[in-house]
């Protein structure tokens, strides 16, 4: 079992409820945990072994440093956890973006651990803008086909996987997302979805998020991790709903109030068939010509 962040920057923690649902899970052997990024090697040092798998890919651990623009939790979160992180790289040792790379670095690690079961998960809903009407002004891209998630989806699209959707609304014309539903289930691409609030393993995920999570100011100088989406995601799961402050910079206001208006919804994961949404957005692309 892989579950893997898709991209965004603390993704891997919104990862945590399916980690901690597997892990307790008997059935499952092992139960690795992921994050794609864009640090290229240059960028990590005291990683376990940057050509385990590939060189889009490495395992590591708490003594791994990640010297590279914006916010790398993985070795905070894997210190916590007392386990690995299997990190993947959006970029090649030539310093380009290579998509077929890291498809190959994916599926490497695949074939080498034995893994059966894959599940991306992303927070916020980036991954599911599928057509422009479906972005919003927070939005990573304005362009269906740029960005993060929207990278992974196109290197993932011959592997088949689960994509797993939290905080939806964030990143996502919201009700676009819902009134779509019906229409990728017909097309054999929704799959259903759970609330992770009735997760018998939820406390595990909330006492890890208090650990890792900067809910305060001066959570800071304990080397705690700014996220919009897995603030969003936590306050919901413990039912702290309302305006609500995440403290990124692109936090925005409600009311005049800072902070995002935190639902009860936003505790909801939806689960697509991950390999088709890629090739879903050419179709819809093609119709609007």
């Amino acid at each position: 079992m892989l579950i893997c962040g898709l991209g965004g920057g603390l993704d891997v923690l919104n990862c945590l409820p399916l980690y901690y649902k597997f892990k307790a899970n008997a059935n499952y052997e092992s139960v690795y945990l992921g994050s794609i990024r864009p640090a290229p090697q240059s960028s990590v040092s005291n990683s376990l072994e940057w050509n385990m798998y590939h060189e889009q890919a490495t395992t590591i651990d708490e003594f791994t440093t990640i010297n590279f623009r914006g916010r790398y939790a993985e070795p905070f979160i894997a210190h916590y956890l007392e386990d690995i992180i299997i990190l993947f790289s959006r970029t090649n040792k030539k310093g380009e973006h290579s998509v077929g790379g890291l498809t190959d670095a994916i599926s490497s690690v695949i074939e080498a651990d034995n893994i059966d079961e894959v599940y991306f998960v992303d927070g916020g809903g980036d991954s599911m803008t599928l057509k422009p009407e479906d972005i919003i002004g927070i939005s990573q891209s304005k362009d269906v086909f740029k960005g993060g998630d929207a990278f992974a989806l196109e290197a993932i699209q011959h592997i088949p996987s689960t994509l797993c959707v939290a905080s939806v609304g964030l990143d996502v014309n919201r009700q676009g997302f819902i009134d779509r539903l019906d229409e990728l289930t017909s097309y054999d691409i929704y799959e259903g979805s759970i609330n992770l609030r009735t997760l018998p393993e939820i406390d595990k995920y909330v006492k890890a998020a208090d650990e890792i999570l900067y809910r305060k100011p001066g959570d800071d100088k304990l080397g705690k991790y700014k996220s919009h989406t897995g603030s969003v995601l936590y306050c919901s799961v413990t039912k702290d709903w309302g305006v609500k402050r995440t403290y990124v910079g692109w936090e925005g206001e409600v009311d005049g109030e800072k902070g995002v208006m935190v639902r009860p919804d936003h505790a909801m994961m939806y689960m697509f068939k991950a390999n088709k949404i890629h090739q879903l957005k050419i179709n819809y692309r093609d119709n609007w010509k």
